[in-house]
């Protein structure tokens, strides 16, 4: 608790002018993209902001000021940080970037590497920059400069539209097998703000897949804007062709006023192989994990804590090491097969954090596998990935599979890799009809690793959340993976922000999520990340984990208090009557001992004390004695009033006052 002090708050006839010394140079930064600062959804590409500091001195100015006006109006030691923006921009490059010192005028250059989504908002956004700098002020008293650190946020403006020209390709559906001639169906849809007229749509592939010349191009005509098409191509896919995707081009040629253009878009193209197994239907689902940033230790167990969840400690820029263990009664694998790791163990969270760690994803590998060759029995499938940063936690058996059956299998992945398309492969070990252990050759597939949670949030709000106080963060969610229901937990890597309620079960995604988060005396108000860990399970695979951003806001905090109504009864002259006030703290901080104080002027005057109460047990002409009083909360004294026998009637002026403690 800070030591006491009373702020008197005047409401109505009575005024207070707070006059202070205010800084003789002003610091303030003008923000410029340059170019015209138009993005279009799917661009990754480098942001470059020009920023100017455009300080002016406006103090006393003489011989030796003029010497050090340069120095005063400078920016020392700049530093300016870009965060992403949910629904608008994803920055890859999240560090700060040390521009130096910025003298007046003078323009600096920083440039940012952002992603905009596919499914970006649309129109004008306000993209904020934090700037970091530190300040230097003449103490003319002891012939000194003084050294300030300043914090400050300046907005800059993107524009997000569609491009002229554009399309995407919906889906891409294929049986293509080694040594067999295949056909392709793809589904494209005019994503542009423009009709794409006379439109024509190649197929271009490199071996071991090669296209058929009768029938590697086709003829769209004019594409409207929105339209969607679906064309086919047959193509020939060589001996010796791996089980796995391989890469390829749709190349979509059209005219723009009589002037050809040309737009490429990748795709890939799983090729199989009648091997002695195969795979088909295979669904994934891996979302990104988030490394964040450990302020404090306190936060640590809480993260480890998670059921189903293990987060190791890391470095900045490394890999966790790899764990490994067998599972209870599973044959140890041949030599030379890679170890499968079946869990992560949690790291103490009485060892010493280090100040970045990695929060990992869990999710899922469902396929089907067919016996294309002889029977075989005690069979273990064991799926591995090229990156250490997929790590497989479980080997299903199969056991017995006979020629021609099928069995599904489900993988559980815990993920550090970052968004992107991962290979695999996967390796049976069984035994042959002769007793004999053998291995299958490997079957490749491939992983997509999302970059959205699987539950995402379309609204994110804060009530009441000012430093020293605890507020309210409300969450509306979007249930895309389909979980019948979720264990949400809210982490925070700032130090000045602690969840009080840090977990939320949710069966109803139709309701909004509360959380209770905790603000320090020392936070700067502003904007902030915090990270909402989803727990749950759907109809293929249970206990899943994806990690989301939840942007948060905490509010500079303040006192207001509003004078709801005054109201008089029984006032005559030469009696005694009642004045009621009823007053409502509007503002976003909790105030202590309030006591609300009226005065009054002739012919009106106090009558003896307080008609309901007095101020700590004791009555006081003027006086009623509120206490604590929460934002929002509303509070109603009443006061017995004189009347002077020689009062005319009308109106008279009266002064309120209210003093209280801050917390």
């Amino acid at each position: 608790m800070r030591a006491a002090r009373f702020f008197p708050f005047i409401i109505l006839t009575t005024l207070f002018v707070l006059i202070g010394f205010a800084s003789a140079t002003q610091i303030s930064f003008h923000l410029s993209v340059v170019g015209d600062g138009i993005l279009h959804p799917g661009d990754e590409v480098p942001l470059t902001l020009i920023i100017q500091n455009d300080a002016r001195y406006d103090g006393p100015f003489n011989e030796n000021i003029s010497d050090m006006l340069t120095m005063l109006t400078l920016a020392k030691n700049l530093r300016v940080e870009l965060d992403s923006v949910y629904g608008v921009m994803e920055v890859r490059n999240v560090d700060e970037q040390v521009l130096g010192d910025l003298p007046s005028g003078v323009p600096a250059r920083a440039v940012f590497f952002v992603k905009i989504p596919e499914d970006a908002r649309e129109g004008e956004h306000s993209i904020p920059l934090k700037l970091k700098y530190t300040r230097v002020e003449y103490d003319p008293i002891h012939g000194k400069l003084i050294y300030i650190d300043e914090r400050t946020t300046e907005y800059f403006k993107i524009s997000i539209k569609k491009k002229d020209y554009d399309f995407s390709v919906l889906s891409v559906s294929s049986d293509l097998i080694a040594g067999k001639e295949g056909m392709i169906k793809v589904k494209i849809k005019n994503v542009g703000l423009n009709t794409i007229e006379d439109a024509m749509l190649l197929l271009n592939c490199t071996p071991p897949i090669q296209p058929n010349p009768k029938a590697m191009s086709a003829f769209l005509g004019d594409l409207q804007s929105g339209e969607e098409r679906t064309i086919r191509f047959k193509v020939y896919v060589m001996d010796g062709a791996l089980n796995q995707t391989y890469p390829a081009n749709l190349m979509l040629s059209f005219k723009v006023h009589g002037r050809p253009l040309v737009l490429f878009k990748p795709i890939g193209l799983e090729v199989r192989t009648e091997d002695h197994f195969s795979l088909k239907n295979i669904e994934t689902f891996v979302c990104t994990p988030k490394t964040v940033r450990i302020s404090q230790m306190s936060g640590m167990p809480s993260m480890t804590s998670i059921p189903g969840l293990s987060i190791p400690g890391m470095l900045s820029g490394s890999f966790p090491s790899s764990l490994s263990s067998t599972h209870s009664g599973m044959p140890t694998m041949p030599s030379g097969m890679p170890s499968i790791p079946s869990s992560l163990s949690s790291i103490p969270s009485t060892a010493s954090m280090p100040s970045v760690a990695t929060i990992p994803s869990r999710g899922y590998v469902t396929l089907t596998i067919t016996n294309n060759g002889e029977d075989v029995n005690d069979a273990y499938a064991f799926l591995s990935f090229e990156s250490p940063s997929i790590q497989v936690e479980n080997s299903p058996y199969i056991g017995e599979l006979k020629r021609g059956e099928s069995k599904d299998l489900t993988f559980y992945l815990r993920n550090f890799a970052p968004p992107g398309d991962y290979m695999g492969y996967l390796i049976v070990r069984y035994i042959n009809q002769l007793g004999d252990e053998e291995l299958s050759k490997k079957l490749y597939l491939s992983i997509h690793i999302e970059s959205k949670p699987a539950i995402k949030i379309t609204k994110s709000e804060t009530r009441n959340l000012v430093p020293g106080m605890t507020g309210e963060l409300v969450l509306n969610l979007d249930n895309t993976i389909g979980a019948s229901e979720a264990n949400l937990y809210i982490l925070s890597s700032e130090s000045g922000l602690k969840p009080v309620s840090s977990s939320a079960f949710i069966n109803d995604f139709s309701k909004d999520v509360r959380f209770r988060i905790s603000a320090g005396e020392d936070i700067v108000a502003g904007f902030y990340t915090l990270y909402l860990v989803e727990r749950f399970s759907t109809e293929k695979a249970k206990d899943l984990v994806s990690i989301a951003e939840v942007p948060i806001k905490v509010e500079v905090k303040s006192a207001y208090f509003e004078v709801i109504s005054i109201e008089s009864s029984d006032l005559y002259p030469d009696s005694t009557g009642y004045i009621t006030v009823k007053i409502k703290n509007s503002g976003n901080m909790e105030v202590q001992n309030a006591v609300l104080e009226l005065e009054l002027s002739p012919p009106l005057s106090i009558a003896g004390g307080s008609a309901i109460g007095g101020m700590i047990g004791q009555s006081q002409p003027g006086t009623y004695f509120i206490g604590k009083m929460n934002p929002g909360d509303t509070a109603i004294a009443k006061f017995r009033i004189e009347v002077d026998k020689d009062a005319g009637e009308g109106m008279f002026p009266v002064k309120i006052q209210l003093e209280y403690r801050d917390s």
